[in-house]
């Protein structure tokens, strides 16, 4: 059995010529928020949760894994809608199931999880970023990371 132990690995020319087979995880981005952020409106509000991720290469993949900590009060019937955003622009929108009132339970707390293979096509430093609104007409305040939950996202650049 052999050990190969480096410190550093750089291409023959430059350290932007190394090559890696596709599917090969270049780098991995977390980050995680517990602060809690409410709202009562139809219209969409930031959650708090970003992460920023700079490829390495232009043919990369971003694998964008979400776990949204999501709560419903109140005594009505009513689904969080949720984003997630490169910079400004939607990537994917996605509903949590519907929070039925059943008359005794004001109070739902659940995990709205996504995931998604985006082609940013740049090597500049890229964010991703949740959002969310309260998509039915009803009273109800809908929050995230509601009681100090924790919602996350990860990024993985993958070879491309």
């Amino acid at each position: 059995m052999s050990t190969l132990k480096v410190d550093t690995i750089q291409g023959k020319t430059s350290a932007g010529t190394i090559a890696f087979p596709a599917g090969h995880v270049i780098q991995v981005i977390e980050n995680s928020t517990t602060t809690q952020v409410n709202s009562t409106s139809q219209t969409y509000a930031d959650t708090g949760l970003t992460a920023t991720i700079t490829p390495q290469f232009t043919s990369s993949k971003i694998a964008i894994f979400i776990s949204q900590n999501v709560h419903k009060s109140y005594q009505h019937t009513d689904q969080i809608q949720l984003n997630i955003l490169r910079g400004s622009t939607q990537l994917v929108q996605w509903a949590t199931e519907l929070l039925h009132d059943d008359g005794a339970l004001n109070h739902f707390n659940i995990y709205g999880s996504q995931s998604f293979i985006d082609s940013p096509s740049t090597t500049s430093a890229t964010t991703y970023k949740t959002q969310f609104r309260r998509r039915l007409s009803s009273s109800a305040q809908v929050s995230v990371q509601y009681a100090s939950g924790r919602s996350s996202i990860m990024l993985m650049e993958i070879s491309g």
